[in-house]
């Protein structure tokens, strides 16, 4: 019985790796499972492209239309357009007195996207849903200048640093004098990019918890039993000489120690690759938000 055991104690072992590992595998895709389905129960506006400013034609609004709600699939989150062309200073004042003009836009694309209720996976006033806004004011504030604004919320704050929202701003305002279409184009598949690349959950199939673990199995035990082929070819005496084993005993003394120091530099810059919440901030609303400008 022992050496039945004893014979069979690998295979014992690689069935128990094997369940173990599909056990911990179902458990972990079924808790990481991700619904990419919007669920925003709380918006009730289905408006995406809101040409206040009137910049656009018709046909450029719905092509913009119909573009959002494809990247929107891609990004799981909801992308909204404002356009405007208005004096913001005695709105933003009202909220905050000392509100600098590059930033009335900030607390009206806040607002904006707070009182809408948009957001991805917004399912009650309180949730801050995932989900971004880009407002261009096309009107010269006091400070003589034009001052656009993106916003973030939820998962897309999360994800863009203040680095990547200047980047979707920059391929705003290359386009945005002359072409405006293009511009705001530019910034739902920036958004869309940006998001679509975010890691992902995936869904592994069924049998792929066992195929996997099994294939590892294997290679195992045909390594194992490779190593059992070898014939031994050596004894306790076969590398001492005719004379026996003669140990020397050796010392080591210690007499002194040096140290150097090298100062190592760092740098606080961030870069691309950097964390998201750029521009984080708490909207007159109360709810989290990014976000970033430009003026031109």
């Amino acid at each position: 019985m022992r050496n039945w055991f004893r014979f069979f104690r690998i295979w014992f072992l690689v069935c128990g790796i094997i369940i173990i590992f599909c056990v911990i595998s179902m458990i972990w895709n079924k808790e990481n499972a991700v619904n990419y389905e919007r669920v925003n129960t709380y918006c009730t506006e289905s408006e995406r492209v809101f040409d206040y400013g009137d910049v656009l034609t018709d046909e450029e609004e719905d092509k913009l239309r119909a573009l959002i709600a494809e990247k929107e699939q891609v990004a799981h989150c909801d992308i909204i357009l404002l356009t405007m062309k208005e004096s913001l200073e005695e709105y933003a004042k009202s909220y905050d007195p000392n509100v600098p003009s590059n930033q009335y836009v900030m607390i009206k694309a806040d607002n904006f996207y707070d009182e809408y209720g948009f957001g991805w996976n917004k399912t009650k006033e309180s949730d801050d849903g995932d989900g971004c806004i880009l407002l261009d004011n096309w009107f010269r504030e006091s400070d003589g200048k034009i001052h656009t604004w993106l916003s973030t919320s939820g998962s897309v704050e999360r994800k863009f640093s203040s680095n990547m929202i200047d980047r979707v701003l920059d391929d705003v305002y290359d386009y945005v004098e002359y072409d405006p279409y293009r511009a705001y184009k530019a910034y739902v598949e920036d958004i869309a990019r940006y998001m679509g690349n975010e890691e992902t959950k995936l869904e592994v199939p069924i049998y792929a918890y066992f195929v996997i673990p099994t294939i590892a199995a294997i290679i195992f035990i045909a390594i194992y039993a490779s190593g059992k082929e070898g014939k031994k070819t050596v004894n306790e005496s076969t590398y001492v000489g005719e004379n026996g084993i003669n140990f020397e005993v050796m010392y080591d003394q210690f007499i002194s120690k040096a140290i150097s120091q090298r100062r190592i530099e760092r740098s606080d810059s961030g870069g691309y690759g950097g964390g998201g919440g750029g521009g984080h901030h708490i909207s007159s609303g109360g709810h989290s938000h990014g976000g970033g400008g430009h003026s031109r």
